[in-house]
């Protein structure tokens, strides 16, 4: 066996590792989805009776940006207390 073949061997378990795809549990906690579902449903509900301010092809994805800088701190100072 050449060097190469020893060295292709023993990379290989580390390739087949950095291959692996993360599960959907291991990119996003349950928090963080229910914090995305509910700024979307509160965006729906805007979206019915606010038309044209919510429905802004500017406001609508700085909703969800400033949904989840704002709202997830909050909720974590008020459990913490």
């Amino acid at each position: 066996m050449t060097t190469i073949e020893s060295e292709a061997e023993q990379l290989q378990p580390a390739v087949q590792e950095k291959k692996r795809e993360k599960s959907f549990r291991e990119l996003f906690t349950v928090e963080e989805i229910a914090h995305y579902s509910i700024a979307a449903l509160i965006y729906i509900a805007l979206g019915v009776w606010l038309k044209d301010v919510v429905l802004n092809w500017v406001v609508g994805p700085l909703y969800i940006i400033a949904w989840m800088w704002i709202v997830p701190p909050i909720v974590k100072r008020v459990r913490g207390r």
